[in-house]
């Protein structure tokens, strides 16, 4: 059986090809001018999702090492603020026993006073800590202040 190929569709089969090649021609003109392997996405979809794991893979790591980070600064600043309540607290205990005695004057009885006052200020100041727009004492409502007063 004889098959008939007429001029025109030589002419666009040939005319196709050549576009073809002048495409692919093209692309890789354009792969090196700018020095990429690959100009879209979809020439490498397997590639384009490794490049996607290993960023969802960083940005996972790095907010991790944030973490660490605002977990460990926590931690120092909430053992530096309770180390110096103790401190106040140790102080508050003394205050009590020198005040309990029978010869102080009311004078000694007011400074005494006076000194319990301004620690209880700083403890209370101490409680109402902020680190990174949390109160380090607020337990789990840590956007309220833990103590009014």
């Amino acid at each position: 059986m004889t098959m008939r190929v007429s001029t025109s569709g030589l002419n666009s089969g040939l005319s196709d090809a050549i576009n073809r090649k002048y495409a692919d021609f093209f692309n890789k003109q354009s792969q090196i001018t700018s020095e990429r392997r690959h100009l879209v996405r979809s020439d490498a979809p397997s590639e384009t999702f490794d490049a996607a794991y290993l960023t969802r893979v960083r940005e996972y790591d790095e907010q991790w090492e944030r973490n660490i980070d605002l977990g460990l600064n926590w931690t120092k600043l909430t053992d530096g603020e309770l180390t110096g309540q103790i401190d106040q607290f140790q102080r508050l205990q003394e205050l009590a026993i020198r005040g309990g005695d029978k010869t102080l004057d009311s004078e000694d009885l007011r400074m005494i006073a006076v000194e319990i006052d301004s620690i209880l200020e700083d403890l209370v100041a101490t409680a109402n800590q902020k680190y990174e727009d949390n109160y380090l004492f607020g337990g789990t409502r840590s956007d309220q202040p833990p103590l009014n007063v």
